[in-house]
């Protein structure tokens, strides 16, 4: 987890799309890794809390769409969505499914230039040059890593990195600022960072209160998706709402993989939070389906399908 919270979440939320050579999970993965070995950033920030999701998640969806669309155009855009979740979101499924009633399909190439417009990819002439020439070539090998464990390691992490790119010439260009953007970013950070501690406090305190009640302690991991606008107005002269929603990871004592919990907490600053709940996710907790949670399960702590 810590390498997912220094760096990995960057190369997630600008590039980690559900499309590519293998199934939804795995492509997140490799795009993940992909692109922060490809762009390494010249200053790591390290985070407790992402909660920006679903900028990524509606940019892959119209990527997968536009892939299918692409490898056959008689396909419209609805019957593109319903063979998709016909097929769990594997687009050689979706595909075949497709085939079955339409007889034109397109090249990789066609498909690869179709997906990264439509999801707006940053670095959409990189992705094309090594998703059509030089992935092809490692698919068994990259495979081979990924299956060889249900948590990738760091040493993994660094063989994939090796064989899906090599880093650019040079970092990513940095915008040259204005005063009053460098402080507008300066206050942006700040207030993240103070939103984040109160939020990992209460996370926290909910865990506590749980794990004590089951008899076990756990380890918080990484929050993963926060709604602050639960429940009424908090008065007429406040716009928070009662309370917060989160979903978060976290590790039981002596154990490895991860647990997806869902928390509720009173949004006032001090509450004692006495009627917090935590408890886990049903079906989505553990290590046992492909569902939406359990793509992003392997996506921020890169656990892989058995």
């Amino acid at each position: 987890m810590k390498e997912f919270r220094t760096h990995h979440h960057r190369g997630l939320l600008k590039a980690g799309y559900c499309y590519g050579p293998f199934d939804p999970v795995y492509n997140i993965i490799v795009n993940t890794i992909w692109y922060n070995t490809t762009f390494p950033t010249s200053q790591e920030f390290e985070v407790d809390m992402v909660c920006t999701m679903r900028h990524i998640e509606s940019r892959s969806l119209n990527g997968l769409i536009a892939f299918l669309r692409a490898s056959i155009p008689e396909v419209s855009e609805h019957e593109a969505m319903t063979y998709l979740l016909k097929s769990d979101l594997k687009l050689c499924r979706a595909i075949q499914m497709a085939k079955q009633e339409h007889q034109t399909p397109g090249s990789d190439e066609i498909r690869y230039k179709a997906a990264v417009n439509a999801s707006s990819h940053p670095r959409s002439e990189e992705f094309l040059k090594v998703a059509i020439q030089t992935w092809p070539k490692v698919l068994s090998a990259v495979r081979s890593v990924m299956k060889a464990s249900h948590l990738i390691s760091s040493s993994a992490t660094i063989h994939l990195s090796r064989l899906l790119g090599t880093r650019a010439n040079l970092l990513e260009s940095t915008l040259k600022l204005t005063k009053d953007a460098l402080d507008m970013l300066s206050r942006y950070k700040k207030e993240f960072l103070t939103q984040q501690s109160i939020v990992r406090a209460k996370v926290e305190a909910a865990l506590k209160k749980y794990g004590h009640a089951q008899g076990y302690s756990y380890e918080l991991g990484l929050i993963c998706v926060v709604n602050y606008r639960v429940g009424k107005k908090m008065d007429i002269r406040n716009s928070k709402q009662q309370y917060s929603h989160v979903n978060f990871w976290a590790i039981r004592e002596n154990e490895r993989r991860p647990t997806l919990f869902f928390a509720q907490f009173n949004n006032d600053e001090e509450s004692a939070n006495l009627d917090s709940i935590c408890c886990p996710v049903p079906g989505l907790s553990t290590h046992d389906g492909q569902g939406s949670g359990f793509i992003l399960w392997a996506t921020l702590l890169f656990g892989i399908p058995s």
